[in-house]
């Protein structure tokens, strides 16, 4: 796993890390939405044929500071997911246009608090038997009812989950990325191979 900076000073070092991989996870902000350095980000991925899922952070904010309903939270972050799909319209490459497009209902959007370590996707809280009044509960019982809801539901899980059912393994990738990545002859670079004395 590689966390890549966002911050526009760190270009190269996202376009040599995006490099490295098949598949990336986009934070938001669930406040600040998609921001002007998220699309630069995501283009850099399209254009790497780096798979993006989105991960909607900080729902702690929209329950706390803007004390949004559970209806106008599930808005914000249909909201959210309108706008980065509208990204991979944008800068998405024929194919992948449509392939790539993040679908709430198939798992491949979470949504939660690194904060307070709890995350879903729909499946999980469909599996889980949870709703977004159970999740404003949690908070309203502080800190424990938070820390309940990161047993319940913990980040990790729902993070792995999207990864492991949409990023596609690398044999399946390298189909489409290695000609993008390698301009040399088409052939060569399943022939590469090291001198035995390199391997040890």
């Amino acid at each position: 796993m590689i966390d890549t900076p966002g911050h526009v000073d760190f270009t190269g070092h996202v376009t040599r890390s995006l490099r490295a991989m098949d598949g990336a996870i986009v934070v938001v902000d669930s406040v600040e939405g998609v921001m002007t350095q998220t699309e630069t980000v995501v283009r850099q991925g399209l254009e790497e044929r780096v798979r993006p899922l989105l991960f909607i952070n900080k729902i702690d904010r929209l329950i706390k500071e803007l004390r949004l309903s559970p209806h106008e939270i599930q808005n914000r972050i249909i909201e959210i997911v309108k706008e980065f799909n509208a990204l991979i319209e944008l800068y998405g490459e024929g194919e992948f246009k449509k392939l790539w497009k993040v679908d709430i209902s198939k798992g491949q959007v979470a949504f939660g608090s690194a904060l307070g370590k709890w995350g879903l996707t729909v499946p999980m809280a469909q599996s889980k038997g949870l709703k977004f009044s159970d999740v404003l509960e949690a908070y309203n019982r502080g800190k424990e009812g938070v820390e309940e809801l990161a047993k319940v539901a913990p980040l990790y899980e729902a993070i792995l989950d999207m990864v492991i059912k949409h990023i596609p393994p690398p044999n399946v990738a390298q189909r489409y990325r290695v000609p993008k990545i390698w301009k040399g002859d088409a052939v060569s670079y399943t022939h590469l191979t090291l001198p035995t004395s390199d391997l040890v």
